[in-house]
C-alpha cells in the first residue's frame, strides 16, 4: 500500500540530474492538512522521474504536519499572523525568485490560489519562467473575500500562460466570471489502495458503538463553507427518530470549531457526536461510517466525497460544484440541495430502511472512482498537460521531443 503523503524531505529529488528532464517548481502557501495538500504530495511522489525533476516550495512550515513532511524550500519560519505580514510577504517573493534563479525551472506551477498565485506571479517577474501555471481548485465565493483579493489575484492571472481547474464548474467560472480562456479541466484522483471497502478501524469499539449503531459522519475542515451546521441540524432529528445513530466528524478548525461544538452541546447531543481534530489519517474514520453526509454549500470536487465513494460507503452529499461531476444521482449517490438539513434527513432515512440500496449505491461509486478518478490517471493526465504545453510554446527545447516520446510509451 503506497503513502497518502510524500517521502522525507530531501527525497524528491533525488537522482542525477539531468538537462533533458523536465524541471518543476511546484509553489503552495503551506503544507497544512486539506485536499489541494493531499492532491498535491501524491501528484509530486508519483511524477515519472525519467521525464520529470521537481521542486516543492512552501511559503512557510506546515503547523499540523511533522518534520517528514516539510517542503524542498520553505521561504520563511514566520506564521500568517505576523503584524510584520507584508513585510515577510516580500519576502518570500524575494527568496522565491531566488530559488528560481537557482533551481531554473522549465514551469513554474502555483498549486492554490490567492497568495500563492500572487506571490509566484510577483517572482516570476523577477525570474521568467517559459511556464506559469495557476490553478482554481474552489469558487471564488469561498476565499475572495474583498476587493484586494479580487483585484490581486486578476492581476497575477495576467502573467499566466495556462490555468487548471478540478472540475468544469470551475472551469466556466474562470471564463465566465474571470474573462481567462486557456484553461483545462484535470480532475482529482483517489488512492484506491489506501481508500477502499475493506479498511480497518478501531473507532467503533473506541466509543462503545457496535453494529447495531448507525454511523454517519463527514471529513471536513471547520470552515463556513462546510456547513457543519446543517450536519448537527440534521443529526438531531435523525437521533430523534432513531436513537440507535452516531455521528462523527474528522477536520482541522479553520474558524467554526467552536461554534460547532457549541451547536452540539445545545442540542444535547454530546454523547452522540465524536469530533476528531485533524485530518492527517481519514483513512481510519471511514470504515467505521454507515453513511457519509456532505453538507457543503461549495465544492471544487471533494477529496472526502471521493474517499468515501472509494470505501464503498453510500453518499449523500450536497449537489454543488465538482459533486455533480463526481456523483450520479441515485446511481452512485443522492445529491441533495444545499442548506437543506431536511433533505438530509428524507435521504438518510432512504438508506436506513432500505440498506441494500446503500450497499449498491457504495459498489457503484467505487468502481466509478476506480475507473474514473485514480491517482495515476490525475497524474498521467498533469504530465500529459506539462509536455504538451511546453510543446505549444514552441521553444527550442532539444529535450520535448525525447519526453514526449517517453510518456507516450508507458
Amino acid at each position: 500500500m503506497q503513502s497518502l503523503d510524500r517521502p522525507e524531505s530531501g527525497m524528491m529529488t533525488e537522482g542525477i540530474s539531468s538537462p533533458e528532464r523536465i524541471r518543476i517548481a511546484y509553489v503552495i502557501h503551506c503544507l497544512d492538512t486539506g485536499g489541494a495538500e493531499r492532491q498535491l504530495l501524491q501528484l509530486i511522489s508519483r511524477l515519472d522521474r525519467n521525464i520529470f525533476e521537481p521542486l516543492l516550495i512552501t511559503g512557510r512550515p506546515s503547523m499540523e504536519r511533522g518534520t517528514t513532511y516539510c517542503a524542498d524550500v520553505t521561504l520563511s519560519d514566520a506564521s500568517n499572523s505576523s503584524v510584520m505580514s507584508p513585510f515577510l510577504f516580500a519576502s518570500r517573493i524575494y527568496k522565491l525568485a531566488k530559488t528560481l534563479r537557482s533551481f531554473r525551472p522549465h514551469i513554474l506551477h502555483a498549486f492554490l490560489e490567492e497568495r500563492t498565485l500572487f506571490m509566484s506571479a510577483a517572482a516570476e517577474m523577477f525570474q521568467p519562467v517559459p511556464l506559469l501555471i495557476a490553478n482554481r481548485r474552489s469558487s471564488v465565493s469561498v476565499y475572495r473575500t474583498s476587493r484586494w483579493k479580487t483585484w490581486a489575484e486578476r492581476l497575477a492571472m495576467g502573467r499566466v500562460d495556462a490555468m487548471l481547474t478540478i472540475s468544469k464548474a470551475l472551469r466556466e467560472e474562470v471564463t465566465c466570471l474571470d474573462g481567462y480562456r486557456n484553461v483545462e479541466t484535470i480532475h482529482i484522483g483517489t488512492d484506491t489502495g489506501l481508500f477502499h471497502p475493506d479498511g480497518h478501524s478501531e473507532l467503533r469499539q473506541e466509543m462503545g458503538w457496535t453494529n447495531q449503531n448507525i454511523v454517519a459522519g463527514m471529513v471536513a475542515n471547520f470552515r463556513s463553507c462546510k456547513r457543519h451546521e446543517d450536519f448537527i441540524t440534521a443529526a438531531q432529528v435523525l437521533h430523534q427518530r432513531h436513537p440507535q445513530m452516531r455521528f462523527v466528524l474528522m477536520g482541522n478548525d479553520r474558524g467554526t470549531l467552536e461554534a460547532v461544538k457549541q451547536q452540539i452541546q445545545k442540542l444535547g447531543l454530546d454523547r452522540e457526536f465524536k469530533i476528531i481534530s485533524g485530518s492527517l489519517q481519514p483513512e481510519l474514520v471511514y470504515p467505521a461510517l454507515d453513511l457519509y453526509i456532505c453538507t457543503s454549500e461549495s465544492e471544487g470536487f471533494g477529496n472526502a466525497v471521493l474517499e468515501a465513494m472509494a470505501c464503498g460507503k453510500p453518499i449523500i452529499a450536497t449537489a454543488v460544484g465538482g459533486i455533480v461531476e463526481a456523483i450520479d444521482h441515485e446511481v452512485e449517490g443522492l445529491l441533495i440541495p444545499p442548506q437543506s438539513p431536511e433533505a438530509i434527513v428524507a435521504a438518510a432515512e432512504r438508506l436506513i430502511e432500505n440498506p441494500e440500496q446503500g450497499r449498491r449505491l457504495g459498489a457503484a461509486a467505487r468502481v466509478r472512482v476506480q475507473t474514473r478518478h485514480s491517482i495515476a490517471a490525475m497524474v498521467r493526465a498533469h504530465e500529459s498537460f506539462y509536455i504538451e504545453a511546453l510543446h505549444e510554446l514552441d521553444l527550442n527545447f532539444e529535450y520535448l521531443p525525447r519526453a514526449l516520446n517517453a510518456h507516450e510509451s508507458r
